[in-house]
């Protein structure tokens, strides 16, 4: 089963905070929104995959962070193709 997180939003009412960041690789002490909700999926047997889809404009950033990460399933970074809300 694929575990799939859309994260492909601007967060434009976070302001000048996620004018050239995305929210959910914003940090909560050592880890961030996304990486806190991976490391609980991660440990589901039936999931095999992780889907993360983003925007064109975030989507480097993504792939910045998905390689510093050590889940057991994989991820995949998704580039929906947009650069605007």
């Amino acid at each position: 089963m694929k575990n799939v997180v859309i994260a492909a939003g601007y967060a434009t009412r976070l302001g000048e905070l996620t004018r050239h960041f995305p929210k959910p690789l914003l940090k909560i002490g050592e880890s961030t929104i996304l990486g806190r909700m991976l490391d609980d999926i991660d440990h589901i047997p039936v999931i095999n995959e992780h889907i993360i889809i983003t925007n064109h404009k975030f989507a480097p950033i993504f792939k910045e962070w998905q390689q510093k990460q050590c889940y057991t399933k994989p991820v995949t970074i998704v580039d929906d193709g947009t650069e605007t809300n």
